[in-house]
């Protein structure tokens, strides 16, 4: 081996693979095509989210937190098994 030869790096995210435990994460499928800022139609778009509590109703009691602090769809709480993050 070459060592002054870079190795590759791994993936930068923290992500969710296939065939990784679920832990809370949920999906929903975004049937559409989903339009970006740049014009761009992104298909295919699955969003993994998690649900804490119980929603009102009226949805009154729901916040969307949109981050990318872990690259994953665990936004709080520990690690554990699906959430290594």
């Amino acid at each position: 081996m070459d060592p002054h030869r870079a190795l590759p790096l791994p993936p930068a995210s923290g992500g969710r693979r296939e065939g990784d435990p679920p832990g809370r994460r949920r999906w929903a499928a975004i049937e559409d095509p989903l339009p970006l800022e740049s014009g761009i139609r992104l298909p295919g778009v699955r969003l993994a989210y998690e649900t804490w509590g119980r929603r009102a109703a009226d949805g009154s009691n729901a916040v969307l937190v949109l981050h990318a602090l872990t690259g994953d769809s665990h936004v709080a709480g520990p690690a554990g098994l699906g959430h290594p993050t």
